[in-house]
């Protein structure tokens, strides 16, 4: 979509009776969209190689923030993915629908991300799940730290053409359905792959992380 507006990068003066300053700022974000089948199988190496600004090798470790229904349904065959490959893995199993979307679910997150330790320029969140589940971890991700990668791998058909491509994400806040939601995402590279599906698509969106 084209937009006429003009931005500028910086800090601008008015020059008035009473000086006053304008801060502009853009922060770019790009994405891949990547089509896969058989994401977990364990000769696939897509998910370790198939974003090349967070590849996956042997003795890495991640957090994965996955649905509770899809742990119980695949739990295992993911877990044994890892191990295949040599990396160390932490599950995060939470319910995740609308009506539990709450800024507790996404504390809950942060909480478990301050737990790991994650390095923020190195270590993204996995997240699996529908549409709910990518929106809090994207907004989790969003907060710690001034910005932490993601990866999105969803696992409903919602999750799949709305959470797992959309650059918004957010959280119900009292009677505010979205209450909070930043509308730029930090440097997630983001995959969206159904783990149930036969077929995948895979979404990276990524921006330069700022110490």
């Amino acid at each position: 979509m084209h937009n006429s507006a003009a931005f500028i990068d910086g800090l601008t003066r008015s020059h008035s009776a009473s000086p006053s300053w304008t801060v502009e700022a853009i922060k770019q974000v790009r994405y891949h969209v990547v089509e896969a089948s058989g994401l977990f199988e364990p000769g696939s190496t897509l998910l370790l190689s198939g974003c090349e600004d967070a590849p996956l090798r042997p003795g890495d470790r991640r957090l994965v923030v996955i649905d509770s229904t899809v742990d119980e349904l695949h739990g295992e065959r993911i877990t044994r993915y890892f191990d295949h490959h040599g990396i160390t893995v932490t599950l995060l199993p939470l319910r995740a629908d609308e009506s539990v979307k709450r800024w507790s679910l996404v504390t809950d997150v942060v909480d478990a991300m301050n737990d790991f330790g994650i390095d923020r320029r190195r270590e993204p969140v996995i997240a699996i799940g529908g549409g709910v589940l990518l929106d809090v971890v994207g907004l989790a991700a969003s907060l710690y730290r001034r910005g932490t990668p993601y990866l999105r791998i969803p696992t409903t058909l919602v999750g799949l053409v709305d959470a797992g491509v959309g650059v918004k994400t957010g959280s119900t806040t009292g009677r505010a359905r979205t209450g909070s939601a930043p509308t730029r995402r930090p440097w997630p590279p983001s995959w969206t792959a159904p783990s149930s599906a036969p077929s995948t698509h895979v979404t990276s969106p990524t921006a330069s992380p700022r110490s």
